[in-house]
Formats: C-alpha cells, sequence, structure tokens
C-alpha cells in the first residue's frame, strides 16, 4: 500500500499545481502619505496595490454587476508583506482586490485596494505579494510571482515625506510579431521636481538591487527575446517578439530620485503586465498616416505636471441620469491618472452603460 499512497499523493500534488498555477497576470503597488509635512513620529500611508487575474479561474467571476457592487475577484488571493527594513511595524494587508474592468477575449479581470496603514517616519519598508503561479510564457513564467516595491519614509531635504511614482498599464497588450516596437510605460510623480528612472526587476542575485530582495521571481529580466533595449529616463521599451499567440512578461521598477545625480532611489514600484503576439494582417499595404492639420500640442507639446494641491477633481458625468457623476479622481494624487511629458492619461475604469452620454470636467488647480 505504502508506494500507491506516494504515487496517488504526487499525482495529486502536481495535479493542485497545475490548477492553481496559470492566474497571475501582473500587478502594481504604489503609496503616499496622506499628510507630506512631518507631524510627530509616524505618519498615515495610503497603500495602492491593483492586479489582474485570469477571470475564468474564480467561481465567482467578474462581471458588470460585481464592479457595481464593488465586490472583491476571488478570495483568498494572499497578502502583502514586509520582507526588509522595519517589518515589525508593518502589518500584513490582504491582496484580495476589489473588480474594476474585466476582458472576455483575453479572459483577464483587474482590481484595485487601498490601505492605510500607520507607520513610524524615519524607517525603510521593501513589501511584497508572493505566490503561484503566472501562466506558461513565451519566456519565463508557468511559475511564481513575485511584486516587490519600496516604502522609505524617511524625511526628504525638502523637509516633506515622500510620494511614491504612479503608473498605470492594460495587463495584457497586443503586438504583431516580427516588427520592432515602441512602447512607452507611463511614470508620473506628485513631488514635480524629482528625477524618475525605470530599471528592470531582477532577483537580487549575483547582483543586489535596491531593494534588496526578489522583484520578479519566474518572470526577471530577460522576459522578452534578446534584442530588447529599455530607455530608463522616460521609460521606453524598444523591442520585437516572435511568437504568434505566445504572452511575454514585463517587470520593471519605477524609482524616484531627489535630484538627478542620486543613485538611490527615495521609493520603488513594480510594474508587471504582458504582451500578447498576434500575426500581422493580410491585405493591407498601406501604413497608416497622420492627415489634417496637427494640433498645438503636436508642435509645440508643454510638460505637465501634477495640480499643486489635493482635491482637484476629474469628473465623469452621466448625461442620461441627469448628469451624475459617476467616477471621479483626485489628479493630486489618484494613481489612475498620469502625467507624462506632454500627455495626461486618465485611467477609468467603469461599467458604462450603452446608450448613455457621458461628458467629463476638471476642476482647476
Amino acid at each position: 500500500m505504502g508506494p500507491y499512497r506516494v504515487l496517488v499523493f504526487v499525482f495529486l500534488a502536481a495535479l493542485l499545481e497545475l490548477t492553481v498555477g496559470t492566474h497571475f497576470r501582473g500587478g502594481i503597488i504604489t503609496w503616499r502619505a496622506l499628510n507630506t509635512t512631518p507631524s510627530g513620529t509616524h505618519a498615515q500611508i495610503l497603500i495602492h496595490q491593483r492586479y489582474s487575474w485570469r477571470r475564468s479561474y474564480w467561481s465567482s467571476m467578474c462581471t458588470t454587476t460585481t464592479i457595481t457592487n464593488q465586490q472583491i475577484i476571488g478570495s483568498p488571493t494572499g497578502t502583502l508583506d514586509c520582507n526588509v527594513g522595519s517589518c515589525g511595524s508593518f502589518t500584513s494587508l490582504s491582496a484580495d482586490v476589489i473588480c474594476t474592468d474585466y476582458s472576455t477575449l483575453i479572459d483577464c479581470s483587474s482590481g484595485e485596494v487601498y490601505d492605510t496603514l500607520t507607520l513610524p517616519l524615519s524607517s525603510t519598508f521593501v513589501v511584497g505579494f508572493y505566490g503561484g503561479n503566472w501562466l506558461a510564457l513565451a519566456i519565463g513564467g508557468n511559475s511564481y510571482w513575485q511584486v516587490t516595491g519600496k516604502i522609505d519614509l524617511t524625511v526628504r531635504p525638502d523637509g516633506l515625506i515622500n510620494t511614491s511614482p504612479v503608473t498605470t498599464t492594460l495587463p495584457v497588450i497586443y503586438r504583431t510579431v516580427g516588427v520592432q516596437h515602441i512602447h512607452i510605460i507611463p511614470m508620473s510623480d506628485a513631488d514635480s521636481t524629482d528625477t524618475l528612472r525605470c530599471r528592470w526587476s531582477t532577483d537580487n542575485t549575483p547582483t543586489s538591487n535596491t531593494n534588496g530582495y526578489d522583484e520578479c521571481a519566474s518572470v526577471c529580466d530577460p522576459s522578452l527575446p534578446p534584442g530588447y533595449t529599455l530607455f530608463p529616463d522616460n521609460c521606453t521599451l524598444v523591442f520585437t517578439i516572435s511568437s504568434v499567440g505566445g504572452y511575454y512578461a514585463v517587470a520593471l521598477q519605477i524609482e524616484d530620485f531627489y535630484a538627478s545625480t542620486s543613485t538611490t532611489p527615495m521609493s520603488s514600484v513594480p510594474i508587471q503586465f504582458m504582451f500578447y503576439g498576434i500575426a500581422a494582417p493580410s491585405g493591407c499595404s498601406t501604413a497608416p498616416s497622420i492627415i489634417g492639420v496637427r494640433p498645438n500640442l503636436g508642435v509645440n507639446g508643454m510638460l505637465m505636471n501634477r495640480p499643486s494641491r489635493n482635491g482637484t477633481y476629474v469628473y465623469f458625468n452621466d448625461v442620461t441620469l441627469n448628469n451624475t457623476v459617476v467616477l471621479k479622481y483626485d489628479c493630486g494624487w489618484s494613481p489612475n491618472v498620469i502625467y507624462s511629458g506632454s500627455t495626461m492619461v486618465i485611467y477609468a475604469p467603469f461599467a458604462w452603460v450603452p446608450g448613455h452620454n457621458y461628458f467629463v470636467t476638471f476642476d482647476s488647480g
């Protein structure tokens, strides 16, 4: 009986690994102080987590109804834990996120959650979300995920508490195979004078990274075919993918520096997402071109920064519901509002109703 028990156990373990092994699709972790002016020995820190999952994995599938009811995507998905630093002062947070958007085409759902912790000043916390597994990728994957960020509450030289950079992305981005692509990862910071750079996430071996911890598990660099280039100063990725139907994971860290000459970042924000390879369309011999008069922005774009104060909102209003505000974001800090060069990107996941009319308004500031 002994050998049979061993065989059954091994089979069930392999089946369990296969069952739980392909549902993670990437994520982002950012943070900010509710009040950037130090007062006392502690500060309230708002931590934002956003993760994407295989939609069909969960029995309580993400739908328009679950978005409206602000229901979570599956549970439990794991916890955000402190791995390096003053971890005795950090309370682990649930990584369960409230559903915000989904796609039946790519079998993916995404969500986010905000938590507030009171943490001691002059402390550093390297936090991470770990589990298994990524889906099978063209390169890497099909194993554990690790999303790692750094919260540093050392008071800045200007006397303020730092605010991390923010970024956003779709979980899966379609790209034609065999063609060189240029992809810009948006990054912005409420501390408008900071220098932002991005880099590949690493597993902290053999060379240590700035977080002193694994940042990417099974999707560490290189996660794209050879020949790719990452430009850190504007987080621009130049690459080519080769496999139709293949998924390619990208794991990056966006970091802020007090000055352009600084070598140690004040925070580290992870962003992980995927490219999906599609075949080149047939019957299209004419490349796209811009026609007509280009807007002024296309000639002499003006750099944009976040508003100088919080409470500066963008509103999405439903005309059909008597101009009801159905969605709003604080442009001073919300990670859904990205400023990149002369471009402002607003990521607005919502259960938009077919047939309704919407308009957008902004506060001044």
